[in-house]
C-alpha cells in the first residue's frame, strides 16, 4: 500500500480516541537513513560496517572551519555498535547523545510481534534496544517522494505499508514557522512529528512527544507508561538505559579504540599522500601519538586514549604544526585525501552506516 500526505492531511489530524491502551497499542518508531530491506534492521556491528567520527588529532584545528567543514572531514573506521534503537510511540527529540531529524526514513513496526525476541535486551519509552537484528512483520515506512523513487526501482516493496511525501524545505519552513527561543531544525522537527502523528492517527494509535528522559506530557501518557511497566513485568524484559548497560560499554570501548586506530592510519595517508615538502612530513610523522589505555572516569577499568610520545610536546605546539599542514595543502585538499582514505576503506568489503 502506497499513499501520499498532503498538506490538508496534516492540517486535519486524527488524535487517538482511546485512553485504555493494550499491547497491540504499542509501536516501534525509529528515524533512520538505511532503508530496511528484506524487512530487516541491522545493527553496525553486525554488519561489519563503517561509522565516522571527527578526527581526534585533527580535532582543535579543524574546529575553526565550522561543523559542515568538521563533518565532511570525517574519518571512517569499523564501528562496533551491536544494538538497534527504537522509541516506543513517538519521534524522540534531538539531544546531546544524538540528532535524529532529516533522516531518510521513518519506520513504525507493532512491538507485538517482538516481546518474546530474544534479541529485546531493554523496553523504555525513549529507547528500546535490541540485539544485533530485528526482522519487522509488519513495517510502515514514512518518507519522501524523492527518497522512494530512489528505492523503487529494485526492491520488492509490497510487503510495506509506505506513506510519502512531495515537500520541501521551503514548504516544511513555511507550514511549520520557526518559533522563539527554538533552535533552527524545529520546523523538520515538529514536520516529522506530525508525520507520525497523522499514520497513528489513521490507525487510531497513541502518539506521544518524547525526551532523552521518556515522555513529555506524563499527565496524558500516564497510561501508556502503566503498560510499559506491566508489560515489562509480564514478558520478563529489562529496563536498563543502555548507557548505564553492559553491552554499551563493551561496544563503546571497542569502537573507541577501533576509531583511534584509524584515525592514526588516516593521519599517515594524509600526510604520506600531500604535496608537502619531505622535511615538514617527517617533521609531522615524527608526532605520531600512540593509543594508551587510560582509568575510567569512575575508575573502574580502563578507555582507550591517543598519546603523545614526546611528554615535553604540548597540544598548542603539536596544532601549531596541524594547522601548518593543512595552511599548506588547503581544506580542500584535506577533505579530498580523507574521502580518499575512507573511500579505501569503503573497498575494503565494508557498508557505509549513519
Amino acid at each position: 500500500m502506497i499513499k501520499l500526505i498532503t498538506k490538508n492531511d496534516l492540517s486535519d489530524i486524527r488524535e487517538c480516541s482511546k485512553l485504555d491502551y493494550q499491547i497491540d497499542d504499542m509501536y516501534l518508531v525509529r528515524t533512520t537513513d538505511i532503508f530496511p530491506k528484506d524487512k530487516k534492521i541491522t545493527s553496525i556491528s553486525y554488519d561489519k560496517a563503517l561509522s565516522y567520527s571527527d578526527s581526534y588529532i585533527f580535532g582543535d584545528v579543524l574546529y575553526s572551519f565550522g561543523r559542515d567543514i568538521r563533518t565532511k572531514c570525517q574519518v571512517a573506521y569499523e564501528g562496533a555498535r551491536s544494538t538497534v534503537h527504537f522509541c516506543l510511540n513517538g519521534l524522540v527529540g534531538n539531544h546531546g547523545y544524538g540528532y535524529f531529524t532529516n533522516r531518510k526514513y521513518i519506520i513504525l513496526e507493532p512491538l507485538i510481534y517482538h516481546l518474546n525476541d530474544i534479541n529485546l535486551l531493554s523496553l523504555r519509552s525513549e529507547d528500546t534496544y535490541f540485539k544485533d537484528y530485528i526482522d519487522l512483520y509488519e513495517p510502515i515506512i514514512i518518507m519522501s517522494k524523492s527518497n522512494y523513487e530512489e528505492i523503487e526501482d529494485g526492491n520488492d516493496l509490497s510487503d510495506y505499508q509506505i506513506f510519502i511525501y512531495d515537500f520541501n524545505n521551503d514548504d516544511i519552513v513555511s507550514m511549520y514557522p520557526v518559533k522563539f527561543g527554538f533552535g533552527s531544525d524545529y520546523s523538520f522537527v515538529k514536520f516529522e512529528q506530525d508525520l507520525v502523528n497523522y499514520v497513528f492517527g489513521i490507525l487510531n494509535i497513541p502518539c506521544f512527544i518524547i525526551s532523552s528522559h521518556g515522555y513529555s506530557d506524563y499527565e496524558n501518557s500516564s497510561n501508556m507508561n502503566d503498560l510499559i511497566n506491566r508489560v515489562r513485568e509480564e514478558y520478563g524484559i529489562d529496563s536498563i538505559i543502555h548507557f548505564n548497560s553492559e553491552i554499551h560499554v563493551i561496544d563503546s570501548n571497542i569502537s573507541i579504540e577501533n576509531s583511534m586506530r584509524s584515525d592514526l592510519n588516516h593521519f599517515i595517508y594524509v600526510v604520506n599522500n600531500s604535496n608537502v615538502e619531505q622535511y615538514l612530513k617527517d617533521e609531522l610523522l615524527s608526532l605520531i601519538p600512540f593509543i594508551e589505555d587510560v582509568r575510567n572516569y569512575d575508575g573502574v577499568g580502563f578507555c582507550k586514549t591517543l598519546r603523545w610520545e614526546d611528554k615535553t610536546l604540548d597540544r598548542e605546539y603539536i596544532n601549531s604544526k596541524l594547522r601548518e599542514f593543512i595552511n599548506i595543502i588547503g581544506i580542500e585538499e584535506f577533505m579530498k585525501l580523507t574521502n580518499e582514505y575512507n573511500k579505501s576503506l569503503l573497498n575494503s568489503n565494508k557498508l557505509s552506516r549513519s
